[in-house]
């Protein structure tokens, strides 16, 4: 969402929309701002996934994705108006959120390119084109699997041995369930189903990608031990998008290290190592030590809270860099949803100086990002305008509708006089039941009340349900709604001592004795008040956001390029 700059731009693109043939790239412009032509192709991508092409759809469908964006933009406008943008929590979320970002930007350059390299990434691309239907027989050892008794060598030799079987005309199917240890392989007779690149191993799946349709190969070794593969089908994998953007990249590289966990530590640890001396990064330890020692002291005095500690603790250097510092006030904003917890920790020198070091290493980095230019970063900067006009619709929803409907007692007892029957408790039917597995026992039981046997014996007897067999099968009072069929059948059986069922209930069957019924009754304002109070400001935010909407619609200026609406 592009926000429109000044009202001489916003003229001159009206004047533009009404009067010049070039209609320019974007869909619509709402007050302030501009819903681009890319904006509404991903609006339409979401709502309709299949489709490759949106020519065939309809204008109104069209129309109907354009008008969520445009109610989404009035919204934004009017945070703009009401200057939520400046609000300070807000600008400090946005803040952080963006940091995070230039973080894992940083990251991703400095290690995850480091491990994953273009050409792994071309490969995984490439290969997620195609899908294979593979089967195999895995035989493992103790070194892999404490379960398994032979070794390495036995089980080397046992593969070699299926191997010769197969060459003699034995099917790998048949030979899976005998001998695989592959959990499934006797369901699925060593199949795998068909799968697509990067859900097996690494040597799994190249040993796979290389074989013929029909093909044969082993043994193939991994983490799990000794595999024979064969490839029964591929084809094209027609799910498959590849990735056009930064940010699709960006998670396909991810996706893609989380094979290189071990790999990925070690290069940072060493890079955590390497920025800080490039910055010269210094703990303060005395004051480190001097902090830990305050928080002990204020913590045995039961007065451990951020409003005890003085302005001049709060700011005292805990670590200096080329460039910047840290203090207490750093550490709290850093750990703002657990900052109760994080102090208490503070109390051990050791957990303190960690902290301040990670915390520091954290502000280093992103200095170091934005003097590598990753404030500007295409993804850094899409991901953190969507953050900001979430942000932005979440708030103004807040400050717009929702903290202006509050429902007072009284507004709720009038709703509750004029709305009984919203508040109607329905008939209730009495019921003790006996639950048990087999419809055949249900019946015997049915014939033996019938002959005058005693209902609690019966359920003492014979009934399954552990919380109602301690209790003479007592259930309670229930709707006919409450207990499905059972209760539905003990209304129609009525009340009164009366014997019904079997009744199929979950997994077994019920036999139940009906009691008292009690009638259709209002609930008691005092039991239902909050629920008066809810009906009524659901009602009431319902008709503020048609209030609200109405005043938007007047408030800012609307344009639609039609034109550009029909040619995408």
């Amino acid at each position: 969402m592009r926000r429109i700059l000044g009202t001489f731009l916003q003229l001159i693109i009206i004047i533009m929309i009404l009067y010049s043939c070039d209609s320019g790239d974007y869909v619509a412009t709402v007050g302030d701002l501009e819903i681009s032509r890319p904006e509404f192709i991903k609006a339409l991508e979401t709502r309709y996934s299949s489709k490759e092409n949106y020519q065939d759809l309809s204008y109104e469908s069209k129309r109907e994705i354009l008008n969520m964006l445009i109610d989404r933009s009035l919204k934004l406008n009017d945070a703009y108006n009401r200057n939520l943008d400046k609000d300070s929590v807000v600008v400090a979320e946005i803040r952080r959120y963006q940091e995070r970002l230039m973080g894992s930007r940083y990251y991703e350059k400095h290690i995850i390119d480091q491990i994953i390299t273009k050409e792994n990434l071309n490969k995984y691309i490439e290969n997620q084109k195609t899908e294979v239907n593979a089967s195999h027989i895995l035989i493992t050892y103790s070194d892999v699997n404490p379960k398994i008794k032979r070794s390495k060598s036995e089980a080397k030799q046992l593969v070699d041995e299926l191997l010769k079987k197969i060459e003699n005309g034995a099917a790998l199917d048949t030979l899976a369930v005998t001998y695989s240890d592959d959990p499934s392989a006797k369901k699925a007779r060593g199949s795998l189903g068909w799968f697509t690149w990067g859900a097996m191993v690494t040597v799994f799946q190249e040993a796979v990608w290389r074989m013929e349709i029909g093909k044969i190969t082993g043994p193939v070794e991994t983490k799990y031990g000794y595999h024979i593969i064969k490839l029964d089908d591929r084809r094209e994998n027609t799910q498959y998008s590849a990735p056009e953007t930064v940010e699709e990249l960006f998670y396909v590289k991810r996706k893609l290290m989380q094979a290189h966990g071990d790999s990925a530590r070690v290069l940072w640890e060493q890079y955590r190592e390497d920025i800080t001396a490039k910055y010269n990064l210094t703990i303060l330890k005395p004051e480190v030590m001097k902090l830990s020692a305050l928080v002990t002291e204020k913590m045995n005095a039961g007065q451990l809270n951020l409003q005890s500690f003085t302005t001049e603790e709060k700011a005292a250097t805990l670590a200096k860099w080329d460039g910047g510092s840290i203090s207490l006030n750093t550490l709290i904003e850093h750990n703002s949803e657990r900052t109760s917890r994080v102090l208490l920790n503070y109390k051990q020198v050791s957990i303190l100086e960690a902290d301040v070091k990670n915390v520091s290493i954290i502000k280093i980095v992103i200095e170091d990002a934005i003097l590598e230019g990753l404030g500007e970063d295409e993804f850094v900067v899409a991901q953190t305008e969507k953050f900001r006009d979430d942000k932005l619709l979440q708030m103004i929803d807040d400050v717009a509708v929702d903290r202006n409907v509050i429902i007072s007692d009284e507004e709720a007892s009038q709703y509750y006089d004029e709305n009984p029957r919203k508040f109607i408790k329905p008939a209730e039917i009495e019921l003790r039941e006996i639950y048990v597995k087999e419809k055949k026992l249900a019946d015997e039981i049915i014939v033996k009340l019938l002959r005058g046997a005693q209902f609690n014996l019966l359920v003492q007897k014979y009934s399954e349900d552990k919380t109602t067999n301690t209790r003479d099968g007592y259930v309670g009072f229930r709707s006919s709604a409450a207990r499905g069929a059972v209760s539905r059948h003990a209304f129609e059986t009525g009340p009164g001592g009366k014997i019904g069922g079997p009744v199929k209930y979950r997994k077994g069957w019920v036999v139940y004795k009906t009691g008292e019924m009690r009638e259709e009754s209002i609930r008691r304002f005092k039991d239902v008040k909050n629920r008066a109070k809810s009906l009524l400001r659901r009602e009431r935010l319902k008709q503020k956001r048609v209030e609200w909407k109405k005043e938007l619609d007047e408030k800012y200026a609307v344009t639609v390029n039609e034109d550009m609406v029909r040619s995408i």
